[in-house]
């Protein structure tokens, strides 16, 4: 029997916008409302294991992982991000089930380090999340597991996997 996960987000990073079109944004604060959001939500599976609705100024994000046990979600913002200044994420979830949400960011040189796991538990109320990526370095294991920085500075990229708790 397949088992669908419902999330639903909320989601900020640090609250300040830049809106000078050479420089990075120091932060985006979707709320969902209207129709023009900061972020393009895609399905980063093969098979459609994300979909993706905003329902009640929330995104609404169904997870069929029967369609992709290690398939994940990306969010594009539309210029890149530097978070050096201001490292932390704030994201309020609810789930139909418990489960393990990781958020890693995405630099422009593809790097994916810095993942951060969180527990959700299943309920009818939103549980915030403040996370503080407090190191940008780890391992780039597909140069031999050389060790990199992450640049801060330049995020193209937020990944979101999702797996049952």
């Amino acid at each position: 029997m397949k088992k669908k996960f419902y999330l639903f987000f909320t989601l900020s990073f640090f609250l300040i916008f830049s809106l000078a079109e050479a420089q990075p944004l120091t932060g985006i604060s979707e709320n969902f409302e209207g129709e023009n959001y900061s972020l393009e939500w895609i399905d980063n599976s093969e098979n459609g294991a994300y979909s993706f609705e905003v329902v009640d100024q929330a995104l609404q994000v169904a997870v069929d992982k029967s369609k992709g046990k290690w398939s994940g979600m990306k969010l594009l913002p539309s210029s890149l991000l530097d978070l050096s200044e201001h490292p932390y994420l704030k994201i309020a979830i609810k789930a139909n089930s418990a489960v393990t949400v990781g958020i890693g960011f995405v630099d422009s040189s593809g790097y994916d380090l810095n993942r951060k796991y969180i527990n959700v538990e299943a309920g009818e109320n939103y549980s915030t999340f403040y996370i503080e990526y407090d190191s940008w370095a780890g391992k780039d294991w597909g140069n031999g597991g050389v060790d990199v920085l992450l640049n801060s500075t330049a995020i193209k990229e937020i990944h979101i996997t999702v797996d049952e708790g």
